[in-house]
């Protein structure tokens, strides 16, 4: 597997997601037919963690949904302005 598409598949976890904190984004207009969740593990700073947790608190949502959320919406802007494609790919 590549890391385009353990990216894609990390990201395709969004389905729980709450939409309160998207306002005017459809998380599931970009969703696959078929897709696999997959779970990682990350280590934030004590006080990120926290601003996190505070955040998915107002929104109603666990911080997990909240940063699996943040971080597929960062990948699918990368992607648009074609900072996804590896040196040698083409476009």
């Amino acid at each position: 597997m590549n890391r385009l598409d353990a990216i894609q598949a990390l990201f395709s976890a969004i389905l729980a997601t709450s939409r309160s904190f998207v306002e005017g984004y459809d998380l599931f207009k970009t969703i696959k037919k078929s897709t696999v969740s997959k779970r990682v593990s990350v280590s934030l700073p004590d006080l990120t963690h926290e601003k996190l947790q505070r955040w998915a608190d107002i929104e109603g949502t666990s911080l997990a949904d909240l940063a699996a959320y943040l971080l597929r919406r960062d990948v699918e802007q990368a992607e648009k302005e074609g900072k996804l494609n590896y040196p040698n790919e083409k476009k």
